[in-house]
């Protein structure tokens, strides 16, 4: 069964000799004749000719006949289209902003269609390319992934930088910190608790300076302890 049943029976075929179309509404102008067809005469599977950008529309939905939604355009299939780069450019200069032949004896770039540039076209025109070569992309990977082991050598050394930097609650310590002319600086009040080596020199008798002097003799605070323990037991036995 066919969704439309037929009202008369024709047994004959026609030799068609008009530059016409047998059916009206199968041919329109653009697309504003195509939203512009009255639903009256229109039915769902229709087929219209779209002479302004070369596309086949179905009507798919006779209750939105007057805008896009209710047709199924050709174009909304995948189009690609093989030519050579002199080729596209020949016909992109002759397309309008509205996709629509400057000369409509030429050739022209038509809409929602992708053009496949043969990559030999494209020799000695390198300032003109618009698309990457193959060759140029796959040695752009191997760069990457060559590169990628470099990258994350300076990842870590980044990260390790950033943690050399941290100070408490996860903040960076800043340098006025570390300035040494602030006497209130957290640097400056560190060293104030401590003693230069000419201070300390200057200060504290050391065992280098008392080495060769025959004055004095150096015992550990054990062996003190021994010694007077055992002077003492010396003087009870005298004592005794």
């Amino acid at each position: 069964m066919y969704k439309f049943i037929g009202d008369s029976i024709l047994n004959a075929s026609f030799t068609v000799q008009v530059p016409k179309p047998l059916d009206n509404r199968t041919v329109v102008a653009n697309i504003y004749e195509l939203y512009s067809i009255p639903p009256a005469y229109a039915y769902e599977g229709m087929t219209v000719a779209n002479i302004d950008n070369g596309n086949i529309y179905m009507l798919v939905n006779k209750s939105k006949i007057g805008e896009k939604a209710g047709w199924k355009a050709s174009y909304e299939s995948i189009q690609i289209i093989a030519c050579e780069l002199n080729e596209y450019k020949e016909w992109q200069a002759n397309t309008n902003e509205l996709f629509q032949p400057i000369d409509p004896l030429k050739e022209y770039l038509h809409q929602d269609t992708y053009y496949y540039i043969y990559e030999d076209s494209l020799d000695g025109q390198e300032e003109l390319q618009e698309y990457v070569r193959r060759s140029d992309w796959i040695e752009l990977l191997n760069e990457v992934t060559t590169n990628r082991s470099t990258m994350g050598q300076l990842i870590s050394a980044i990260r390790a930088e950033y943690t050399s930097l941290e100070y408490a609650n996860n903040t960076f310590a800043p340098l006025t910190m570390f300035d040494l002319d602030d006497p209130e600086s957290y640097m400056s009040s560190l060293i104030s608790n401590y003693y230069t080596k000419e201070e300390a020199d200057e200060k504290f008798v050391t065992i280098e300076s008392l080495q060769d002097d025959e004055n004095f003799i150096f015992v550990t605070n054990e062996r003190y302890h021994e010694d007077q323990e055992a002077l003492s037991q010396y003087q009870q036995d005298i004592a005794e």
